[in-house]
Parts: structure tokens; sequence; C-alpha cells
């Protein structure tokens, strides 16, 4: 069922690709053992995160990536600080729909009023909540739009 309602809301956005057409292979997969409907996840081990998918590292890309490079380097105090502003930043998106918000502030930036376009169910934050983000943005951050 779980999947049947996921295949089909793809459809119902207009994701057609990941929709209903994608039925067969799942009976497939079901049927040579590789897919277990109704399987609850068990924690096998828990050795921290692996990797995210942010919906700010467009508009917050020089911090993330800054992030990663001491990371790397080993300096995990820096790594550590610098990280609580970025999930400062991300945290601040969720008060504007993070999807919505991140595309106006894009098309801001850009000066590109495609960035604007989004897929069903997302709707356009206002032009006076672009502008208060934005604001926001630049007063605690440095963001220039």
């Amino acid at each position: 069922r779980t999947i049947a309602e996921r295949l089909s809301g793809s459809n119902l956005v207009g994701h057609d690709s990941h929709g209903i057409a994608r039925v067969p292979r799942y009976v497939e997969w079901m049927e040579r053992g590789w897919v277990f409907p109704n399987l609850k996840p068990e924690v096998v081990i828990d050795a921290g995160a692996m990797g995210c998918i942010s919906a700010t590292a467009n508009l917050n890309s020089k911090d993330i990536s800054k992030v990663i490079d001491l990371c790397h380097s080993g300096k995990w105090n820096e790594a550590e600080e610098l990280q609580k502003k970025v999930k400062s930043v991300r945290l601040l998106f969720q008060d504007y729909a993070p999807i919505p918000a991140q595309k106006s502030l894009l098309a801001l930036q850009t000066k590109n009023s495609l960035w604007n376009n989004l897929r069903p169910p997302f709707k356009p934050i206002s032009k006076d909540k672009t502008t208060e983000l934005a604001n926001k943005l630049r007063d605690s951050y440095g963001f220039q739009f």
C-alpha cells in the first residue's frame, strides 16, 4: 500500500517518471527478493551521518563547502563552529518554506525569474517574504543578493 500511495502521489504532482509506471519494476523486484514490502527498518550500526541533502546548498555553498574542507583537514572545532552557522541558516529557511524560498532568492540573486517556477504542490512565497528573508540573511549572515 505504501508503495502504491507514493507512486500515485508522484503522478498526481506531475512526476510521472517516478509514478505508477514503476509498478512492474517493483513487482519484479519483490518477486526476485530484492524488495521486502512492509519490513520495519532496523539500525544495525549508528556511526553518524554519511552525508545530507540541504535545501540551502545552492545559496550557502561557500560555508557548506568550508565545513567539509575543515573536516577533511582535521580541524574539527572550526568545522563544528561553522556548522552552527550553516545550521542556523538552514533553520531560518524553514520559516519560509525552504524550496520556494530558495528558488525565490535564486531568482533575486541571478535576476532570472525562471527560478520562480515551482511544481505542485509548492507555491511561490510573496515578494515581501522574499525581501524579509533576504534582509535577514544579509544582516545576520552577510549574504548578498
